[in-house]
């Protein structure tokens, strides 16, 4: 009896260990991702910059383990917007009312496919709708300006939820680990 416990426990203790590695590599990326999104500020390929960091920072094999970004304002919140976090907000692609752009796991996949050039999704005018991938909050409609005293720069936030696959099952299947970070769009970034 004493052996099948602390077989458990000790089970149970690598299935946490992986899922504490995997959430340090998560919070990583998304702090990675803000400062890229920052420092990008209005330019044309923001979102795709940001996707970039995040994919580089998680590695190939956690890829495959993304459910959701969200690339949003978080001008007044630093909250992920609830209705960025909806299912019909991850099968279009985000929310205008919210100011988020989602993506999915082969949406990163596609953007880390050919690293060193633009894809299609992120080129075209925005926004005015059209296939863009960030039409939702549009890169051209952020604000990097230096205003008058408690106005000025938007705020870029990035959230990422990953459903880490455990190895003995003992908690299930998968463990959901998400993160969020805000940083404020540098001034004059992107222009």
């Amino acid at each position: 009896m004493v052996v099948a416990f602390l077989l458990t426990f000790s089970l149970a203790s690598l299935d946490l260990g992986t899922a504490w590695r995997a959430s340090l590599g998560i919070s990583n990326a998304v702090r990675s991702g803000a400062r890229v999104g920052s420092a990008a500020g209005v330019g044309s390929s923001a979102d795709y910059q940001v996707l970039l960091s995040l994919g580089s920072a998680l590695g190939k094999n956690a890829v495959g383990e993304v459910e959701r970004i969200v690339v949003f304002d978080a001008t007044t919140s630093s909250a992920v917007p609830a209705g960025c976090l909806t299912a019909s907000a991850k099968s279009t692609g985000g929310s205008s009312s919210n100011r988020c752009n989602v993506y999915s796991s082969s949406d990163l996949a596609a953007v880390l496919a050919s690293p060193s050039a633009v894809p299609s999704q992120f080129q075209g005018a925005c926004p005015g709708g059209g296939t863009r991938w960030d039409r939702f909050w549009c890169p051209s409609a952020r604000d990097n300006s230096v205003g008058t005293l408690g106005a000025g720069p938007d705020y870029v936030g990035v959230y990422l939820n990953v459903a880490h696959a455990t190895s003995t099952k003992l908690f299930g299947s998968s463990i959901d680990i998400d993160d969020t970070f805000v940083m404020r769009i540098e001034p004059q970034a992107g222009s």
